[in-house]
This record gives structure tokens, sequence and C-alpha cells, in this order.
């Protein structure tokens, strides 16, 4: 299910950002090596991460770095959007379905064949 935009199209679109000079899109577990390479002026995660478990912290705080955590936007996660799009596709199949049930129903009327 996830993710519902590849990597790529989310590099370029933080790439696009005000502000962002590069993104790198890394195969390790965490950022740490690239972190330790790079030594970023402000490292940036969601404000769902507790700071002092974000990876790099407290080496990017260690050169004068800052680690900043942005907030999120309500109703715009992975999971939310999913969500919606779950609770569409339900109605949707549940208005079929009483379509369906209303079409059978005024047929068997119609033509006789409903139960007494």
């Amino acid at each position: 299910r996830r993710p519902l935009v590849g990597e790529q199209d989310r590099a370029e679109m933080v790439l696009s950002l005000k502000g962002v000079d590069f993104t790198v899109i890394f195969e390790q577990d965490t950022p740490l090596e690239i972190i330790q390479v790079l030594h970023p002026k402000i490292l940036v995660k969601g404000a769902d991460w507790d700071p002092k478990n974000i990876v790099g912290a407290s080496l990017v705080q260690g050169w004068g770095g800052e680690v900043k955590t942005v907030t999120l936007a309500p109703g715009r996660s992975t999971t939310s959007i999913l969500e919606k799009m779950e609770t569409r596709q339900r109605e949707k199949t549940v208005t079929v379905a009483r379509i369906v049930v209303q079409g059978c129903l005024s047929f068997l009327w119609q033509t006789d064949l409903h139960p007494e």
C-alpha cells in the first residue's frame, strides 16, 4: 500500500521547497551515514518524532547545527489519505449494492413476481 508517491517524486517535491539545497535518497535503515558525511546545518523531521529520538540529532547539534520538527498538516498523512479512500470505496460499494437491491425489488414488483 505504501508509499503512495515514489521516492524520486518525494525527493523532487522536497527539493522544490525554498531553502532546500538538495535531497538524498539513501539505502541504509537510517540517514546517520549521510548526516555524518554532509554535516547539515539543519536537520528536519515531522513533529510526530521526539527530538531525542531523531537519528543524527546529537551530531548536528554537536557541530552547531539545528534540529527542527515541523507540524504535520491534519488529514494529510498517508494513513489519513488511505482511510479516506477506503471509506469512499466502501460508501460507493454500499450505494451500488443498495441500487441493485432496489432495482431487483422494483423489477419483482413490476413483473408480479413480488412476494405476498
